[in-house]
């Protein structure tokens, strides 16, 4: 079965109580659109294409960052997710713009990959969100991140912060970010926006939108799609 970006996987899938259904592909770096549990009950691969999306993802992430903020030199730059596109994001940073990397990650990241970019790991997000010019999300889009950047976090982050988003709407509650960029709680964000995204959030001034862009390109598509 090949889903489409809109489509979510429950239980119920079509096919799904047969032997018939082996695998769910999707052209995408996560695999949140389809139930973990159903999956693994019924020994369905969902594997994603994660692999293929690296550059293109840690790219992006940049691409707001630059239209966003505009000045990144000498910056502080938290990243939420310190995986594949969470370290291309951080070496772009790093390399290119001389920016200070502050990670946090679910395990220890070991400590020769954050010597390569000079950075530092740190056990608390708040502590991320209270030092970083600009807050990078690159962690999973599931449901234990579920509002991960809520009204409380968003209230730790600097005045004159950045939120940038590629990873997906559901680790920010959208209506507290609306609030936070109506009332000045931060200085902007950068999102690689979905359709439902809150009206709020579009009538910002201080907010960059890209319209879910984060793997159309014709190199990464190709490769997404590429026999494995």
């Amino acid at each position: 079965m090949f889903p489409t970006l809109a489509d979510t996987l429950g239980s119920s899938v079509p096919g799904g109580q047969g032997p018939a259904l082996k695998m769910i592909e999707r052209c995408a770096a996560g695999t949140g659109h389809v139930n973990a549990g159903m999956a693994r009950d019924k020994a369905i691969a969902a594997p994603g294409t994660p692999d293929e999306v690296t550059e293109i993802k840690a790219e992006l992430a940049m691409k707001l960052l630059l239209i966003a903020g505009r000045e990144l030199s000498g910056k502080t730059l938290g990243i939420v997710g310190y995986g594949r596109i969470g370290r291309e994001t951080a070496r772009r940073a790093h390399l290119g713009f001389g920016m200070k990397i502050v990670v946090h990650n679910r395990s220890v990241v070991p400590e020769d990959d954050l010597d390569q970019l000079s950075a530092e790991q740190v056990d608390d997000i708040d502590h991320l969100l209270g030092q970083s010019d600009f807050v990078s999300l690159h962690c999973r889009a599931n449901a234990d991140n579920h509002h991960l950047i809520d009204a409380l976090r968003l209230n730790k982050m600097k005045p004159d912060g950045y939120l940038i988003n590629i990873a997906g709407s559901e680790l920010v509650d959208e209506e507290a970010l609306a609030d936070a960029l109506w009332y000045g709680t931060i200085a902007g964000a950068g999102l690689d926006a979905t359709p439902s995204m809150c009206d709020r959030i579009r009538g910002c001034e201080n907010v960059v939108l890209l319209p879910c862009t984060g793997s159309r390109s014709q190199q990464a598509r190709a490769a997404m799609s590429a026999p494995s």
